[in-house]
C-alpha cells in the first residue's frame, strides 16, 4: 500500500468511474441531439464534471481522516500523479492527452502537472516521452552526473554497522555514521546506555568489494571517552577508537559533516538518500528513491526502502547534507492512534508479525533538533568531552 493511503481497490473504482465519465463526455460532443427534452451538451459535461468532483471530494475526506491531515497538498500530488500513471498505460497518445486534460481542467490533477499537461500539443510522442515531460521521473532519476555518485561515495565511507554484542553469543545491529573526530552517532534504540555500549563496534568498510576482499576496519566503540543517549530526542553519540583492531586509521573513512537544517530550502515531496545497512548486510544506498511527506520540529517522515539493521543511517538530502537519523517505521493508524494492518482492521492483540502491519512511511531523527540538543549538552561536558563536540560541524564553538 502506498503511503497516501489510496488503496488498489480505491484507485481501480476511481478510474473506472473517471474512465466511464469522460466517455460519456466524448460521446456528447461528438453526437447530435435529438430532441427538445434531451439536456444540452454543456447540461451534461457539467453534471459529469460534478460527478468527477465528487469524487475527488471523497478522496480527500478519506485522507483528511488519515495521520497526514496537514499533508494534503502532498498527498493530492501524489494521487495525481496514480492519476497520470494509470492513463498512460492504455490507449493511444491522443487519448492519454486527451484525458489528462480532461483531468486537469476540473481539478483532479492539480499543479505542478497540470500547466505541463495543458501545454502538451498532441503529437506522437511515445507514453514514454509523456511521463518524462509531466513527471519529470526519467531525466531526473537517470541522468545523474558522475560527480554525484563520487561524492556519494566519499559520504558512505564514513557509515558503518554497528554491532552489539550480548551474553551468550547473542547480539543486536544497527547503522552508525561518522559526524566528528571520533564521534559515532546513531539511533538510541541502538545504543541505549553505557552497559551496551561497551560491547560494541563499528565496521567501517562491510560493503561487496569486487575482489571478494573482506571487510575488517572494525572500531571499537569507546563509552567511557564519551556517550550521550538522549532518548527525549532519539540519538546516542558514542567515541570511536582512533585505530581499528588491524591498524588501521578511523580519519581515513571521513566524517559525514554538514550544517543543514530543516529549513526553507527542504520542503514536502523532496528527495531523500538513505546510507544503510538492511539486515545487517553489505552498505547500500536507498538513492533517490523516498520523499518527504511530513516535517515537524523534531521529527520528519519519509517514503524510502529500510528495514531491521537501518536504523542510525543518515537521511540524506539531494545535496548529500545531513536531514535526519533515520529511526524507525510509522505504521497507519485510526482515529485514535491504534495501529492498523493491510487489511485496514485493527492489529490483533497480542500480534508481534510486523510484517501484518500496514506501514505507511519512515521517520527520522531531524539533525537539526540533533544539533539543538548537543549544543545545551555542550555547556555541561567536562572539557576534554566539550573538545570532541566541537568537531562536529554546525556546533557552535
Amino acid at each position: 500500500m502506498e503511503v497516501n493511503g489510496i488503496t488498489a481497490t480505491i484507485l481501480a473504482g476511481v478510474f473506472t468511474l473517471i474512465g466511464t465519465a469522460i466517455g460519456h463526455v466524448t460521446t456528447l460532443i461528438t453526437a447530435r441531439t435529438e430532441g427538445s427534452t434531451e439536456l444540452s451538451v454543456a447540461d451534461k459535461i457539467a453534471n459529469k464534471e460534478i460527478e468527477l468532483k465528487e469524487l475527488q471530494l471523497e478522496h480527500e475526506i478519506r485522507i483528511s481522516s488519515q495521520k497526514y491531515i496537514n499533508d494534503a497538498n502532498f498527498n493530492q500530488q501524489n494521487f495525481a500523479r496514480e492519476v497520470i500513471q494509470n492513463t498512460l498505460k492504455a490507449g493511444s497518445v491522443d487519448e492519454q492527452i486527451r484525458n489528462l486534460r480532461a483531468y486537469a481542467n476540473i481539478g483532479l490533477i492539480e499543479e505542478p502537472y497540470a500547466s505541463k499537461i495543458l501545454e502538451l500539443e498532441a503529437e506522437e510522442l511515445p507514453t514514454a516521452s509523456l511521463s518524462e515531460r509531466i513527471l519529470g521521473d526519467a531525466s531526473y532519476e537517470l541522468d545523474l552526473p558522475v560527480s554525484y555518485f563520487e561524492q556519494l561515495i566519499v559520504v558512505a565511507r564514513a557509515v558503518g554497522l554497528v554491532e552489539i554484542k550480548e551474553a551468550g553469543g547473542g547480539g543486536r545491529f544497527g547503522t552508525g555514521f561518522m559526524v566528528g573526530d571520533g564521534i559515532l552517532v546513531t539511533a538510541d534504540h541502538v545504543i541505549p546506555d553505557a552497559s551496551v555500549a561497551i560491547s560494541g563496534s563499528v565496521l567501517l568498510d562491510y560493503k561487496e568489494q569486487a575482489n571478494g576482499t573482506p571487510a575488517t576496519a572494525r572500531f571499537a566503540l569507546e563509552p567511557g571517552k564519551l556517550l550521550i543517549v538522549d532518548r527525549a530526542i532519539g540519538y546516542a553519540l558514542v567515541a570511536v577508537s582512533k585505530r581499528s583492531q588491524d591498524g588501521r586509521n578511523l580519519a581515513d573513512f571521513g566524517v559525514i559533516s554538514s550544517a543543514a537544517s530543516l529549513g526553507e530550502k527542504v520542503e514536502i515531496g523532496d528527495r531523500v538518500n538513505l546510507v544503510h545497512h538492511p539486515k545487517a548486510g553489505p552498505k547500500s544506498v536507498a538513492m533517490r528513491e523516498g520523499r518527504i511527506i511530513f516535517i515537524q520540529e523534531d521529527r520528519i517522515h519519509y517514503t524510502s526502502y529500510s528495514t531491521y539493521g537501518s536504523a542510525g543511517a543518515p537521511v540524506l538530502s539531494d545535496q548529500l547534507d545531513i536531514l535526519a537519523i533515520h529511526y524507525a517505521r510509522v505504521p497507519r493508524t485510526d482515529g485514535d492512534g491504534k495501529i492498523l494492518n493491510k487489511q485496514g482492521e485493527l492489529r490483533k492483540s497480542g500480534s508481534k508479525d510486523p510484517d501484518e502491519i500496514d506501514w505507511i512511511a519512515k521517520e527520522g531523527v531531524s539533525w537539526r533538533s540533533v544539533l539543538g540538543s548537543l549544543q545545551e549538552k555542550l555547556l555541561e561536558l567536562p572539557a576534554a568531552e566539550a573538545k570532541l563536540l566541537r568537531s562536529i560541524k554546525g556546533i557552535v564553538r
